[in-house]
């Protein structure tokens, strides 16, 4: 419980810094994120569309409860798996992150259409990635007992989601309706 108590009260003292050094150093600050790159406002303007804080901001959460339950949870009993009926915090981080996935499919997909993208190029990125995140977690899971077939363990994390990503970006791309392509200004449509 110490570990969380200070992990708490390190957040705490850079909240309180990161407040005065806003509050009463204003123009150095600002120096000095420009500088380093922290710059909020020329970040927003190179951008072509703003980013959704709030989902960036519940995939943080989740990467820290990741982190977190992987590292043995504290101690705390709900920071563990649950052992065959009931639900845990950590039974929840995998389910976010595939809802995540989700929810970003479809911004990735309305983007697609109005920069009109050719279908091969989305098809061979989507691909791409999807291949890439199953042999990733191949990988990691084989890690130190690749040669011994009978603890290979090819239905992993990663590889479920690229194998998830893969079917349903497909799926929202190819049934995309038509209004939307008319309204993304496409001649196919």
């Amino acid at each position: 419980t110490w570990l969380c108590w200070f992990a708490f009260l390190v957040y705490l003292v850079c909240g309180v810094l990161w407040w005065g050094l806003n509050k009463f150093g204003g123009a150095q600050v600002h120096r000095v994120a420009k500088l380093l790159g922290w710059n909020k406002e020329e970040e927003q303007r190179s951008q072509g569309r703003p980013r959704v804080r709030s989902l960036d901001t519940f995939r943080g959460i989740a990467l820290v409860i990741m982190i977190f339950v992987n590292d043995g949870g504290g101690g705390y009993w709900f920071m563990e798996h649950a052992t065959w009926n009931g639900i845990y915090v950590a039974d929840l981080v995998f389910p976010w992150f595939l809802w995540i996935m989700g929810v970003c499919i479809p911004m990735s997909v309305k983007s697609c259409i109005k920069k009109e993208t050719p279908v091969k190029t989305v098809v061979w990125q989507v691909t791409v990635r999807s291949v890439k995140l199953f042999l990733l977690g191949f990988i990691l899971n084989t890690l130190g007992g690749w040669i011994n077939l009978d603890k290979l363990r090819v239905p992993g994390v990663l590889q479920r989601f690229g194998l998830c990503y893969f079917v349903v970006f497909m799926v929202g791309y190819t049934l995309t309706r038509a209004e939307t392509r008319q309204s993304a200004g496409l001649w196919w449509a």
